[in-house]
């Protein structure tokens, strides 16, 4: 895939959570230094945290919404709501918008190389038949074209949020308003252990990460003491494991595993 001539971008990214992800991420960018990129915009869904995002490399401005209640008794967060406002109001003064998940980040100052016009990362096991909102390029033309809450609020159980979660169906509209998109197949971070990594291991997206500020139903998928192994191995620019780190998170995740039981216990 090779990149259209002279592309500039803006990268936009929702903070919702932990702020160490955010700030890895933008951080991250400032130090590949690309000129291509040419501003970075944050949507503050915390809704609290206004100061420390605009004080973080390369923003230049923070958007906040009012809640969308309808996704957050559906899903804990109102992050395809928030997408659909950022990208509809927002002037953008670049070609092209890169959106990243707070806890996505590239791992090599080439990443950009490696895009075209229109870039959507894959839903691991999907084919390339539904998208990621973690990483995604496209063109500020493409965005009137783009609708990341659909199916998000008709979903009517577990098994349906696999395919109407926020962005799901990005590739699919796109295609069917006649854009030519390249979608980006996962493969497995940390042998297979935890995150996936993008556009041929150039990009890296952690997963889940939002997932320790979100209602305490929703906590049941990480463990706040695994998450901080990751994030200082991560900060380190550490992306492998050793057997002491399979040993440190085995246990996390046990433990995590059988705190989870008891509270379902005790709520039955």
């Amino acid at each position: 895939m090779s990149s259209p001539p002279n592309p500039t971008y803006t990268v936009l990214s929702c903070h919702f959570g932990d702020p160490f992800w955010i700030s890895h991420l933008l951080t991250t960018l400032e130090g590949f230094a690309d000129p291509r990129i040419q501003s970075v915009v944050v949507v503050d869904q915390s809704r609290s945290s206004q100061g420390l995002l605009k004080g973080l490399p390369g923003v230049i401005d923070v958007l906040e919404f009012p809640v969308d209640d309808s996704q957050m008794d559906i899903g804990g967060h109102d992050h395809p709501a928030s997408l659909d406002r950022a990208l509809t109001t927002y002037p953008f003064a670049t070609s092209h918008v890169i959106l990243l998940d707070s806890d996505a980040f590239p791992v090599s100052p080439e990443w950009l190389d490696h895009v075209s016009d229109i870039t959507l990362a894959q839903v691991p096991g999907s084919e390339g038949a539904l998208t990621h909102p973690c990483f995604m390029v496209f063109t500020v033309g493409a965005i009137k074209d783009m609708n990341f809450s659909e199916g998000f609020v008709d979903r009517v159980d577990h098994d349906t949020r696999v395919a109407f979660d926020t962005g799901r169906m990005i590739g699919r509209q796109l295609r069917e308003a006649g854009h030519t998109v390249a979608t980006t197949p996962a493969t497995p971070g940390f042998g297979g252990f935890r995150g996936d990594y993008y556009l041929d291991g150039q990009v890296y997206h952690h997963g889940h990460a939002s997932h320790t500020a979100v209602r305490k139903d929703l906590q049941v998928f990480v463990s706040a003491k695994s998450e901080e192994i990751w994030k200082k191995k991560i900060a380190r620019g550490d992306m492998t494991l050793s057997l002491r780190d399979y040993g440190r998170l085995g246990l996390a995740y046990l433990t995590r595993r059988v705190a989870n039981k008891v509270e379902k216990f005790r709520r039955a």
